[in-house]
């Protein structure tokens, strides 16, 4: 991947940085787990791939991106995790206070990975990780994830989805009264977040997609006809190389909210359109022809409804991903006189941390 281990050209104190924290999480979770039960652990994330974001300050390089791990145990995905998730959490908790860097880790069972459909976050994780515990014979037969062109429409939707949901936690922010430096530190991340899921969601919805960031922005120089969002995607890249704290006022960053939520409604309706075999103009129409769709009957969605809202849940078959892509839609995009009823609840941040 690059010359150093975890980022493209951070420091030597950086590097050493990222390796402590991997070496506290083995410890760590190794005191919790028997090593019977845990069969190994690897850094994924940019840190995972070797291009993790280096943050320059004057005492020296600085670790920003989240640093996460994927703990691999032996035994059922839900019994693992009612079992250890709790203490796990303690876990991140301190760690994440100890470096001052969020620090994931994300417990997986037997074969959980080998039985899942192929999905983005599972080929990032694939084609670049490292070793904290543990060797390459716990992703056997894991190949259908190494090939993006396997990757279906809805990853590159979802990924959409979750950018849309950082730009309206943004939108919020610079709606306050009060905005401070880590406000301004906010809105700029989840701009920059946005800015790449443009290009990424593009490429994946073709086949394209690529673990490393700046390789998919060579494809999609060689693909995409739209500047902007070629512009747009550089930009994204750069600041997750090398992440910085924002050098403009709030009103810019407004103007640059609105921009960057045009283009990615642009980007949105494009990949939706393909996803839903239809051609869709505009955010009021999507909310239109969604709100005229049928969704066949499906008891697993019916059940998560039901665990979710109660017993009203059991006579709705939509996933609450569904509904959540309604809400960020005409949150964002669509005029307020135009948004469905069901499109306004209070309670859109409650879905949004149970399914985002």
């Amino acid at each position: 991947m690059s010359s150093q281990l975890f980022t493209r050209d951070g420091d030597e104190f950086l590097e050493c940085r990222i390796a402590e924290i991997c070496r506290d999480v083995r410890e760590e979770l190794l005191a919790i787990m028997s090593p019977k039960t845990l069969k190994g652990i690897a850094l994924a994330g940019g840190y995972g791939r070797g291009e993790g974001g280096v943050f320059h300050t004057e005492a020296g390089d600085k670790p920003y991106n989240d640093v996460e791990f994927f703990a691999f145990a032996h035994g059922p995905r839900h019994i693992l995790r009612k079992r250890w998730n709790r203490k796990i959490h303690a876990l991140e908790i301190r760690l994440t206070e100890k470096y001052d860097i969020d620090v994931e880790i994300r417990l997986l069972g037997s074969g959980e990975i080998q039985r899942s459909n192929p999905s983005m976050f599972y080929y990032d994780l694939l084609m670049g990780h490292f070793w904290v515990l543990g060797d390459e014979s716990l992703l056997e037969n894991c190949q259908h994830h190494a090939d993006p062109k396997n990757l279906p429409v809805s990853e590159a939707t979802r990924l959409l989805m979750n950018r849309a949901s950082g730009l309206l936690f943004a939108k919020r922010r610079l709606s306050q009264d009060s905005f401070d430096s880590k406000d301004a530190d906010f809105v700029f991340r989840n701009l920059a977040k946005a800015q790449l899921a443009m290009g990424d969601s593009i490429l994946a919805s073709r086949g394209r997609y690529h673990w490393s960031c700046l390789e998919r922005h060579k494809r999609l120089v060689s693909l995409q006809r739209n500047k902007e969002v070629v512009e747009h995607h550089w930009a994204g890249v750069e600041f997750k190389l090398h992440p910085h704290l924002p050098e403009c006022s709030k009103e810019e960053l407004q103007d640059c909210l609105e921009d960057v939520s045009d283009q990615l409604l642009e980007v949105f309706l494009q990949i939706e359109s393909k996803r839903l075999g239809r051609f869709i103009p505009s955010a009021d129409y999507y909310l239109k022809i969604r709100s005229q769709t049928s969704t066949p009957f499906n008891l697993r969605n019916r059940l998560i409804n039901f665990r979710d809202s109660g017993p009203a849940g059991l006579l709705d078959d939509s996933h609450p991903r569904e509904r959540l892509l309604d809400l960020l839609c005409s949150q964002l995009w669509c005029r307020e006189e135009n948004q469905p009823a069901s499109c306004r609840p209070e309670n859109w941040v409650g879905l949004w941390q149970r399914h985002g």
